[in-house]
């Protein structure tokens, strides 16, 4: 990723943070697309405050931080959620997002298997997507942390506070 880029991605943040972006923001997100394929968003009604650190974009919210490496985000964009969320048979489209202190993944198929490993790979948390392709994890079960949930199209790292 180019130095403008990565500029221009911190000034769009910087923008929406600093009230700049109106929007309501409970149903307002910042989407970050990977080269994986996978997607991962942020509440806007979170109040983020994202951050740079070294080559790590870090997104931190009320419950959770969530690090990526800026090579592997290939657009960002904002954008809204009206509750209802497309279903895709693609693995690769898997979103990530922080609701009400829970992470929340997205556009599974339907019985997929997500797990939580600790720092040091012990399993800690494991669930399946439910029908509607969303499969919840409740940080209020887990310690502080650094944590990585797995999804078959890749993973996320979370720090709980």
């Amino acid at each position: 990723m180019n130095k403008n880029k990565i500029l221009m991605l911190f000034v769009a943040i910087l923008a929406c943070l600093t009230g700049s972006v109106v929007a309501h923001a409970e149903n307002h997100y910042l989407i970050l697309d990977m080269n994986s394929g996978e997607r991962a968003s942020f509440a806007l009604a979170q109040k983020p405050v994202v951050s740079v650190g070294g080559q790590l974009l870090i997104f931190k919210g009320a419950e959770a931080t969530i690090e990526v490496a800026m090579s592997e985000v290939t657009d960002y964009h904002f954008g809204e959620s009206a509750g209802i969320e497309e279903v895709s048979d693609n693995q690769a489209d898997a979103t990530m997002g922080m609701e009400n202190g829970d992470a929340v993944i997205r556009n599974l198929k339907a019985g997929t298997a997500v797990r939580v490993y600790g720092i040091d790979g012990t399993l800690r948390l494991q669930t399946v997507a439910s029908a509607d392709g969303v499969a919840s994890i409740q940080l209020s079960d887990l310690a502080g942390g650094v944590y990585v949930i797995q999804t078959p199209s890749g993973s996320f790292k979370i720090y709980k506070r």
